[in-house]
């Protein structure tokens, strides 16, 4: 015989997490435990707020040293420049991983999910062409230690063998314009 509902003790798992696992509408999250991509993706690179804390620690969680964003600039300049030319080879992908090696690492993202968004960014703006620009917006970060990120981009293009037009461009760019005004001082 069915069972219409009437007699709690019979309900389904599903009927007991539907029970207690209501949705709440979006507009009713909280504000600091909202989670989109969105912050991530668009070049912020700031770890999601999950959870309420002190002023000084909010602060100092949100303050980025000069180093760290040389860090960051760099691994976006090298995902951008192994990816230009379309393929990606074990000698550059090797070189990279020695590179990223090296770093002093402080961030509250891991280094491994900061890669991975690089890596979106990247093909994104390769995909809408618009690599030159993505390269000017690194060039903050990569003045801090100018000549260590065109040696990187250096050993990187030409790590595979040759460098592809696109890669040439790029080098250009960033040793005439992006790095130009710290290279010379």
């Amino acid at each position: 015989m069915r069972n219409n509902g009437s007699d709690s003790s019979t309900n389904s798992p599903l009927d007991t997490f539907s029970i207690t696992h209501s949705k709440i509408p979006p507009n009713e999250y909280p504000k600091d435990l909202s989670t989109t991509d969105a912050d991530f993706i668009n070049g912020t690179n700031e770890p999601h707020k999950i959870y309420e804390s002190t002023q000084e620690d909010v602060s100092d969680k949100n303050t980025i040293t000069a180093e760290q964003g040389f860090n960051e600039a760099v691994i976006n300049l090298l995902v951008l420049l192994y990816q230009i030319d379309g393929k990606v080879t074990l000698t550059e992908q090797d070189l990279f991983d020695e590179i990223i090696a090296t770093l002093n690492w402080h961030s509250g993202v891991s280094i491994s999910a900061f890669i991975n968004g690089a890596i979106h960014q990247a093909r994104v703006a390769i995909d809408q062409l618009k690599a030159r620009e993505y390269l000017f917006k690194l060039g903050t970060g990569l003045n801090y230690n100018p000549a260590q990120a065109l040696e990187y981009a250096m050993d990187i293009t030409e790590i595979d063998g040759k460098r592809s037009e696109e890669e040439i461009e790029l080098l250009a760019l960033l040793s005439n314009r992006v790095l130009a005004r710290g290279l010379v001082e």
